[in-house]
């Protein structure tokens, strides 16, 4: 009993200590994008059309190839593709696109004033076996009259084609927004990103956001 004793007092600090230092790299002031209870995702159909050609990049911030970025503040998107009974959608291709610095879509005004040669205007990525995604992007302007938002489509061949809005958190301008506001109040909230400080990637500080995608059918599985 005596040995057990001191056992657990050289033990006991160490864990404790090891519970902290995992404890810390939690996602900070946010949801953890691991955990989520899922809500059903609104399809929300964009006036602008997609680009005729999405990079093999996840990454908006330079074209492929070019060591040059894009004007504008370094942005990051994370997020979880869901179905119906929140089971995670793995190996799913998501597809996103939205306006550069100037709110500018590129391919509308390339020639003009509000293009951005360096920005790649889109991009697209593939769940992995949680059914997470991840964009690096710079933070958009509003196009014209509508909400600063990000365009996503999703495809897969177990559970079809996805389209969807994301909006900002804390942006007034959501309340102008024409779709935003054809919305239910729970699809508006479903809708709206949600920021959080991730402390592995500083380079973005606070303009982090989680935004999980819940599609409204049940997706295939393979049996094992």
């Amino acid at each position: 009993m005596e040995c057990m004793m001191k056992v657990l007092r050289v033990l006991c600090p160490v864990i404790i200590g090891l519970t902290v230092l995992l404890g810390s790299q939690s996602y900070a002031g946010g949801p953890d994008p691991n955990i989520y209870a899922c809500k059903e995702s609104p399809q929300i159909f964009s006036p602008i059309d997609p680009p005729d050609f999405f990079p093999k990049s996840n990454n908006l911030r330079r074209k492929n190839g070019s060591p040059t970025l894009a004007e504008g503040t370094p942005m990051r998107i994370v997020g979880r593709l869901l179905d119906k009974h929140c089971t995670p959608v793995e190996g799913a291709s998501i597809y996103m696109w939205q306006a550069n610095v100037f709110g500018n879509y590129q391919g509308y005004y390339d020639n003009n004033e509000k293009a951005d040669i360096n920005f790649a205007g889109g991009g697209s990525t593939v769940t992995d076996n949680m059914g997470r995604f991840d964009f690096l992007t710079v933070m958009p302007e509003p196009y014209k009259n509508r909400a600063r938002q990000v365009h996503f489509i999703i495809h897969d061949k177990n559970v079809g084609k996805f389209e969807t809005i994301m909006y900002f958190p804390n942006n007034p301008a959501n309340m102008d927004d024409p779709q935003f506001l054809s919305l239910t109040p729970e699809k508006r909230r479903v809708s709206v990103a949600q920021a959080y400080t991730d402390p592995t990637f500083p380079t973005f500080e606070d303009h982090t956001f989680f935004f999980p995608i819940t599609l409204p059918v049940k997706a295939k599985y393979r049996g094992f």
